[in-house]
């Protein structure tokens, strides 16, 4: 099953999370990995980081992104892009 009008070939390899913490709205995409199924994991994973940091009373840590495999790499994506 395809969801890209563009390329009805594409895999599902996305997912996104919308969720509401207090007055805020939030949106958690991955998109572009191995599999929908580890873009879903990534994206709860992440939301809930980012829910309980918006409830902290103080500071949050940083993110844990998790490694997640591109559909065409070989080794996990880095978080954050090389320069």
């Amino acid at each position: 099953m395809a969801l890209d009008d563009e390329d009805p070939d594409a895999p599902i390899d996305s997912a996104g999370v919308d969720f509401v913490v207090g007055p805020w709205l939030v949106t958690v995409d991955v998109q572009g990995v191995d599999s929908a199924e580890s873009a879903m994991t990534a994206a709860e994973d992440l939301a809930m980081q980012q829910a309980a940091c918006l409830t902290a009373e103080g500071p949050c840590a940083a993110a844990s992104v998790p490694a997640l495999m591109a559909p065409s790499e070989a080794a996990p994506a880095a978080a954050t892009p090389e320069v």
